[in-house]
């Protein structure tokens, strides 16, 4: 009986199946390919700091059952802050970089936008070009850079990119900025 079924609604099932392979391979060829690029490095730490309460808590936290968090820092505010990137723009050069800055100044609004902006008093309050361009790199920025700490206390900084050589370059420079920080 289910081939009965399956038999009376081929064309159908046929031409589902055909359908659904037109959407994968349109969709293959046409969504923007992005690159992740990692890179992972100990920061080293000065070791002649004398006593170092951390350490000596959590050595007598492990033997009482209680874990207390690793003496390693995530410098992610660092990594992440607006100062950073200024920084890591002279290395890398984000403006000149469509995937971080793509403003274009006599870009207009579509009418049905520009209406509705006017409808609801919507005004645009950033007039610095300079300001704005930052802005977007900033954001662009935040979300295609990934920090985090390993359970070895290594950083790993991972980048997003639509070129992966440029993701690789960008991954590296903060690398290197980072461990010039330090």
């Amino acid at each position: 009986q289910l081939l009965i079924v399956l038999w009376n609604y081929k064309i159908f099932l046929v031409s589902a199946c055909l359908f659904g392979i037109f959407l994968g391979g349109y969709f293959a060829l046409t969504t923007d390919k992005k690159y992740t690029s990692t890179a992972t490095f100990k920061l080293t730490t000065d070791n002649n700091r004398g006593l170092d309460i951390s350490s000596d808590l959590n050595i007598l936290s492990s033997f009482s059952g209680f874990n207390l968090p690793t003496t390693a820092e995530l410098p992610y505010d660092e990594v992440m802050g607006r100062e950073f990137i200024i920084k890591l723009d002279k290395k890398v050069n984000f403006r000149d970089d469509k995937f971080y800055y793509d403003y274009n100044p006599d870009l207009k609004d579509p009418i049905w936008k520009a209406t509705i902006k006017n409808l609801i008093g919507w005004e645009n309050n950033i007039h610095d070009v300079d300001e704005r361009m930052w802005q977007e790199i900033t954001k662009k920025y935040k979300n295609t850079v990934l920090i985090k700490l390993t359970k070895d206390n290594s950083l790993k900084i991972l980048v997003t990119h639509k070129n992966a050589d440029r993701a690789a370059e960008i991954t590296n420079a903060i690398m290197l900025t980072t461990l010039e920080n330090k």
